[in-house]
């Protein structure tokens, strides 16, 4: 299906994506409000749990000094994965666009940052804290937390639906990073090998969902490092340059 989908061209990206990605997240946030709704009245002593867990000095470490920049490592590697955001990806997709101002394509690039981070991922928080109080945290993956939030507040059949939308959010996500991988290449070699990478790309899907889950995320965290390292440096080096784009497109518009 990857390949179907990446082998049709941008174009076909752009029709699959956008039926796509609007029918997962609307059925993700209802399902996610409903588990609020539903337990409505756990959710002063939730967001009790959130703000004391987060600033009293035990809940901050964890009891270890050391656990401290376990969970900086692993909160700022996840919610890379969840905005983007310092890895330069999301450029390039904005770079198709056909609005001629890149400030004003940026400013819509904000919202995606806050569409997935504070609006999706609190609603994933909500669920797994209302909906599975009882889980053992640490012993079980982030989709099988979220599952069984949905799962106890609605009962077995949701799995099904929230099976479907966690797939739709990885798939499309796999498509994506499919069409980044096309243009770093078609940077660096021209359009010649486009076909071949996606082939190989497509056949990665294979391994990647079959192999040990920490292996996948210790890979994926270091090639997102590796990534955002050179990225950032050349974000400090433009800052000038970024200014002087904000500075003279509000100008004009006040003008």
């Amino acid at each position: 299906m990857v390949a179907m989908v990446l082998l049709g061209g941008v174009k076909r990206i752009g029709r699959f994506t956008e039926k796509l990605v609007p029918f997962m997240a609307v059925l993700y946030v209802i399902l996610g409000l409903g588990v609020i709704v539903l337990n409505i009245g756990h959710v002063p002593a939730v967001l009790e749990s959130i703000f004391v867990g987060a600033f009293t000095p035990a809940g901050f470490t964890g009891g270890v000094v050391g656990s401290l920049f376990i969970s900086m490592r692993r909160g700022v590697s996840r919610g890379i994965f969840s905005n983007e955001a310092g890895l330069g990806t999301g450029s390039i997709a904005h770079a198709a666009s056909d609005i001629k101002s890149p400030v004003e394509q940026g400013y819509f690039g904000i919202f995606e940052v806050f569409c997935d981070t504070i609006i999706v991922c609190s609603l994933t928080a909500f669920t797994i804290l209302l909906g599975a109080p009882e889980i053992i945290y640490g012993a079980t993956a982030g989709a099988e937390l979220t599952i069984s939030g949905f799962v106890n507040t609605y009962g077995s059949w949701v799995s099904v639906f929230t099976a479907i939308a966690l797939c739709c959010f990885a798939f499309s996500t796999i498509i994506g990073w499919g069409l980044y991988g096309v243009r770093c290449l078609e940077f660096i070699v021209g359009s010649k090998a486009n076909t071949i990478f996606m082939v190989l790309y497509s056949l990665v899907a294979i391994p990647g969902a079959i192999l040990n889950l920490d292996l996948l995320w210790g890979i994926a965290d270091t090639c997102n490092g590796l990534m955002a390292i050179p990225n950032l440096i050349a974000l400090f080096l433009l800052s000038g340059t970024l200014v002087k784009l904000i500075r003279d497109y509000h100008e004009n518009h006040q003008n």
